[in-house]
């Protein structure tokens, strides 16, 4: 066997430039799955960070989407009157309403789009203490009446610009001017340390924006589930209609995880499609060699060579072809991924916990391999049932 692999390789590597475009094929199909599985595995991870981090007893309410919590459907906004509405209701300890933004922050030269919540200033202790129960490693919570200064997370602070955003620095957001008062300490969690926390009045003189809430976050004291039905129970009440959706966060998990295995097989499915492609591929370059070998072929047979040593080689070749193409791609795409989960953070204001897993990589590889046998198993086929004579006789 070690003597087929041999010949099987050195075959390949006179045909240089076919053999690079068949492999090339295959390392973009397998490139194309391992980094959309990559992608949707960290931001999966990043998300069930973020609400494992929160705990159990909080709950998001927000305008109800198409099939649920998700993008606004149109319709009445959350106000002020739903929350006062949430805050009456047994076993709610607490609910901010908040607004999110994705903005530009200039700090010297950088500039980056970065995550922005705000918070109406006299929620400030309740949002960090009741909600969030983050803490300050340096500075102070913003105060009432103050409108330009800002919160902002550790990686911010650490990592998002060359220089470090100082206490007291400036930072520009959206062309305006806002002050560092408070740097958060780390949370364990890329996507809130990398967030700009300030006051809901001063996000409105920056943006010119005023009214309507992005989601409220509440706390129970008890049962989440049956404190979010209540909530919804009420807001539809006040409205004369289910205009929102309250959702604890493993009920908001469970949807986030029903999503992405829906968006996973999709893309899956659309990436498969190349795969698809790159085994035609092999199996085109395998009967050309057929053509092109005719006659080695006989010579082959000619001196003892059986039917089933011609197939072995043919299948060997194209092995090789998928299994090449297969770890190529299989790192090629694990790169790509690990590379928009770096710049994620700085371009998208939100982070991605790209892992290498080595169980994907076992299986696409070895997956790749088996396509490129099946793929191989036709021009086998056809090269073992040649007729030495005739094949002696090809020109």
């Amino acid at each position: 066997m070690e003597e087929v692999f041999k010949i099987a390789f050195r075959n390949l590597s006179y045909r240089k430039s076919r053999t690079l475009l068949t492999l090339m094929g295959v390392m973009i199909g397998i490139a194309a799955v391992v980094a959309l599985i990559s992608l949707g595995d960290g931001l999966n991870r990043s998300i069930e960070q973020q609400l494992d981090q929160l705990g159990p007893n909080r709950i998001f309410i927000a305008q109800r989407g198409g099939g649920g919590f998700g993008p606004p459907s149109g319709g009445e906004s959350l106000s002020n009157d739903d929350v006062d509405a949430i805050k009456k209701i047994n076993d709610v300890e607490a609910a901010v309403p908040m607004v999110q933004k994705v903005l530009p922050v200039r700090y010297g030269d950088e500039s980056y789009v970065l995550t922005i919540f705000a918070f109406p200033a006299d929620d400030t202790e309740e949002f960090f203490s009741d909600i969030q129960s983050f803490e300050l490693s340096q500075g102070r919570f913003m105060e009432e009446g103050e409108r330009s200064v800002a919160i902002i997370g550790s990686g911010i602070y650490e990592d998002t610009f060359s220089d470090k955003v100082r206490l007291r620095s400036e930072i520009k957001i959206a062309g305006k001017s806002v002050r560092v008062v408070g740097i958060m300490k780390p949370t364990g969690s890329a996507e809130n340390d990398n967030v700009v926390f300030m006051s809901l009045e001063a996000l409105e003189d920056i943006t010119g924006e005023k009214g309507d809430y992005t989601f409220i976050m509440a706390k129970a004291r008890e049962d989440p589930g049956r404190v979010a039905q209540d909530i919804e129970d009420e807001l539809e009440d006040l409205h004369g209609e289910k205009l929102f959706v309250a959702l604890t966060s493993e009920q908001l998990q469970e949807q986030i995880n029903s999503i992405f295995g829906i968006i996973s097989i999709i893309l899956l499915g659309i990436a498969s499609i190349s795969l698809i492609v790159a085994s035609f591929g092999i199996m085109n370059t395998m009967l050309m060699a057929v053509l092109e070998r005719t006659k080695e072929i006989g010579t082959m047979k000619a001196i003892g060579a059986t039917n089933r040593s011609v197939v072995t080689l043919f299948l060997a070749e194209s092995a090789i072809v998928g299994f090449l193409g297969g770890v190529v791609g299989a790192f090629v795409g694990y790169a790509f991924a690990a590379s928009v989960g770096s710049l994620a953070i700085n371009f998208l204001g939100s982070s991605l916990l790209i892992e290498f897993n080595p169980i994907l990589m076992a299986l696409v590889i070895t997956f790749s391999t088996i396509v490129g046998i099946i793929s191989g198993t036709y021009p086998a086929y056809r090269a073992a049932k040649l007729d030495p004579i005739e094949a002696l006789r090809h020109e």
